[in-house]
């Protein structure tokens, strides 16, 4: 059985993890609802990204460090005052 808390999962890992079936996952992959996986291990083993996978179904940008922290809350910010300078 594998581990769905690694970071990198095949097809029927990351379709578990969404509590999907492989096929739906496919289908939302080339919709462009979930991202592409990764194929760096060769032509037939897709690898899927968890935080990828997370920042799709969030809809939200997926914070990893320090930095990341701070860019999407300097981002939230000038968004936020942009909306409120527009109201005035």
């Amino acid at each position: 059985m594998t581990d769905i808390q690694t970071r990198w999962m095949n097809s029927e890992s990351a379709a578990k993890y969404l509590d999907i079936k492989v096929d739906a996952l496919r289908r939302l992959v080339k919709s462009g609802k979930l991202p592409k996986p990764d194929y760096t291990l060769g032509p037939k083993s897709p690898r899927y990204d968890k935080l990828e996978l997370d920042k799709a179904m969030n809809n939200k940008p997926v914070v990893t460090t320090t930095s990341d922290a701070l860019e999407s809350w300097r981002e939230n910010f000038l968004k936020k005052a942009k909306a409120k300078n527009r109201k005035t």
